[in-house]
């Protein structure tokens, strides 16, 4: 207990201790989570993503962009209540319902994309704006898809919403030859048909053709993000024959995988003792030549389209590595995500972010900022932390 009491009284009233400023992402905001759209999971509801604005104005939290972020956090911001509010992947409805409240609640945010993601049509669309200003019914507005340019630039110029990148694609490369599973009905498709059919992931969600663009029964082999993983091509003889071996499998029964395993065990182990399921690896040289140019690219697109310079890199799943993170600060990125690395990966040019989104509402972000606020994880590790701060101390002086 007196522990505890030592640990509050000094995170509490030292600054230098005192917490980081929360960077907080979702993804898709919508009234309703799209039915059939297998990555629905990904969307707060309209609704708790305005309860959580309140809270947050109620706080007395301001909001910042990435740029005042990175500068403001190397300063004493001890007296002032700071977040980051951050949307990945770049949907359409940011545009459509994020963007609209949170210029009404006076906040900022930034948006992360992906330039392979971003439709050719510069359309704008009805925004919630133009509901509350009696131009749109609600109707109107139940689009699904992602942002093109042109609603970039009207964000970005009514300073509401900053455009930063998600690295070119979002995708997964197939990266063994271990079978994790089988295209079905339902299946979360997007990056093993998207990569056969890129052009079609611009209008994927609520595209109910889209999952039907390959057969059932398509071998699903371990993945990897594009970022980290050094891809490998499959043999398609073998697809087409795991697809022939289980094309009579009622794809909507509960062990419809486990009836497939059964099926094509044997021509699996034939393929693999002759080494023939993979006949393509990239190597080293080819993996660092493809991520170069996948940062080099995103940057170039997002500056060129919307006439700005990109500085911040946010990594697609988490996925990244020390090399990817050097590559970004050479070609001019002033900080990237740290994702999924250690803690001890965390410096000037990285940053953490707490994902608040889909499912939680007021007490569990309430919750989350207060222990961000207080360098986030557990008492345990807080006075790890103390002990290091006190340490360095005694040594200064």
């Amino acid at each position: 207990m007196k522990i505890y009491f030592f640990y509050n009284y000094l995170v509490s009233n030292n600054p230098v201790i005192m917490g980081k400023i929360p960077v907080i992402y979702y993804h898709s905001v919508a009234p309703q989570k799209h039915p059939t759209w297998a990555k629905n999971y990904l969307t707060t509801k309209l609704k708790d993503f305005e309860a959580h604005l309140k809270f947050l104005k109620s706080a007395g939290f301001q909001t910042l962009s990435m740029d005042e972020f990175l500068e403001i956090r190397e300063s004493d911001f001890s007296k002032k209540k700071y977040c980051v509010l951050t949307f990945d992947d770049g949907y359409l409805d940011n545009y459509v319902y994020a963007y609209p409240i949170l210029k009404r609640y006076g906040f900022k945010g930034t948006i992360f994309i992906n330039p392979e993601s971003v439709p050719e049509e510069n359309e704008i669309g009805p925004s919630l704006s133009d509901y509350w200003d009696g131009k749109s019914n609600l109707k109107n507005l139940e689009r699904w898809g992602f942002l093109n340019w042109e609603q970039m630039r009207i964000m970005e110029n009514n300073k509401v919403m900053e455009i930063q990148s998600h690295t070119l694609t979002h995708t997964r490369y197939f990266v063994s030859d271990k079978i994790i599973g089988f295209h079905q009905p339902g299946a979360d498709s997007l990056y093993y048909i998207g990569n056969l059919y890129p052009k079609r992931v611009l209008y994927y969600i609520g595209d109910d053709s889209f999952e039907k663009l390959i057969p059932y029964g398509y071998p699903v082999f371990e993945q990897e993000s594009a970022i980290t993983a050094k891809k490998v091509e499959i043999n398609p003889d073998f697809i087409n024959e795991v697809i022939l071996s289980t094309n009579k499998i009622d794809w909507n029964y509960n062990n419809a995988s486990q009836k497939a395993r059964e099926k094509i065990l044997q021509l699996y182990k034939n393929y693999l003792g002759d080494d023939k399921i993979i006949i393509n690896r990239e190597d080293h040289q080819q993996y660092k030549l493809r991520v170069i140019e996948n940062l080099k690219l995103s940057k170039e697109l997002i500056d060129k389209n919307l006439s700005k310079n990109t500085t911040i890199c946010c990594w697609p799943h988490g996925d990244n590595n020390q090399f990817v993170h050097n590559q970004a600060l050479k070609l001019g990125f002033k900080a990237t995500t740290l994702g999924k690395m250690p803690d001890e990966f965390l410096d000037s040019t990285r940053f953490e972010r707490i994902a608040i989104g889909h499912k939680f509402g007021n007490s569990y972000l309430d919750a989350k900022l207060k222990s961000y606020s207080y360098m986030g994880l557990s008492p345990y590790y807080q006075i790890i932390k103390i002990g290091k701060f006190l340490r360095h101390s005694l040594i200064q002086h």
